[in-house]
């Protein structure tokens, strides 16, 4: 009926020669895409981390700073209340002593810069830690 012979096996199977070029080219401009959008990636997730280790270091900041006018109120506080001692009984205002005053805001202060150090110890341990890197990968 027809003179023409079956096809092969290898003929019948074998890829258009113009599909190769384009099976490649469509397999680079995927990896591109999978190279963008991993750097995409990996900068989103290190410029979040590097916020939260801003707030940390601003809550770090922050309780150092209280911790430190908390200190000098209670040095003011001890001074006062020195001198407050060591006045006659009938000298003493009535009222409370201006030392306790200064205690008061002093373990105020003190007690907020507490708080605010343990927000910022445990912001900063939930942070992953940073990779190492050693002379090898340089």
């Amino acid at each position: 009926m027809s003179d023409m012979p079956p096809p092969s096996p290898t003929e019948a199977t074998s890829p258009p020669v113009t599909a190769i070029p384009e099976l490649v080219a469509g397999i680079i401009k995927d990896f591109k895409s999978l190279v963008k959008q991993q750097l995409l990636l990996t900068r989103q997730e290190v410029i979040a981390n590097l916020k939260l280790r801003g707030l940390a270091t601003a809550y770090f900041s922050l309780a150092i700073g209280l911790a430190g006018l908390a200190m000098m109120m209670f040095c003011q506080a001890l001074a006062h209340g020195l001198h407050w001692w060591t006045l006659t009984v009938s000298a003493r205002p009535p009222g409370m002593p201006l030392a306790a005053c200064f205690g008061i805001v002093g373990g105020v202060l003190l007690v907020l810069s507490i708080v605010l150090l343990s927000v910022g110890q445990s912001k900063l341990r939930s942070l992953p830690a940073l990779p190492q890197i050693t002379d090898e990968q340089n």
